[in-house]
């Protein structure tokens, strides 16, 4: 249990607690009531100007949702051009995408033969840039390889149409038959 020094000094604590914030809380207010800014009332019209001015400053439009505007009614010209302009969005998009890709791959093989720094010893770093430049031959001659053997293999795997000559199938005579002549069998033989 608790003994009755040990109660006496946290109830203590806890008053003198309250009495600081209660003194503190009653400065705050007797200062905020002498304060002659805070006795200046502001008209409703001034404070929405003022609102909107500071909204619209360069620093906060960012922050802002952007508008789209909506297209007119009058742009509708039918569901053909409608397809025919989301084929056109889908093309630019994916454009988009390729040159994107391009770029970084751009990006990365001049990452790989950085220039030379002035100042620094040429045949310091002469080894270096030949066996970079022999890596990126070495991998894309490996490319083309594997791109050639790719498609060898696609095109045995779909070969192509192989045109069939049409000719007369001419009967085998039976030569068992006595009305067989000469010139039957002189086909039959070739």
């Amino acid at each position: 249990m608790i003994s009755e020094k040990t109660l006496i000094a946290i109830l203590t604590f806890i008053l003198f607690v309250a009495s600081f914030n209660a003194v503190a809380a009653q400065k705050a207010q007797l200062h905020y009531l002498n304060d002659p800014a805070a006795s200046i009332s502001i008209s409703p019209d001034e404070l929405n100007r003022s609102i909107e001015e500071i909204i619209n400053r360069r620093e906060f439009t960012w922050r802002m949702p952007r508008e789209r505007l909506k297209e007119k009614d009058e742009d509708y010209s039918g569901p053909f051009s409608m397809v025919i302009k989301w084929i056109g969005d889908l093309l630019q998009k994916g454009f988009k995408v390729v040159k994107g890709l391009i770029k970084k791959i751009v990006d990365w093989l001049i990452k790989l033969f950085p220039g030379k720094e002035p100042g620094t010893d040429p045949s310091n770093k002469d080894w270096i840039y030949s066996t970079r430049l022999f890596l990126v031959i070495l991998l894309a001659f490996s490319g083309l390889l594997l791109g050639y053997i790719f498609w060898k293999t696609l095109k045995k795997r779909h070969p192509s149409v192989v045109k069939a000559v049409i000719e007369t199938v001419v009967p085998t005579p039976d030569i068992e038959d006595d009305g067989v002549r000469a010139d039957e069998l002189r086909h039959f033989l070739k």
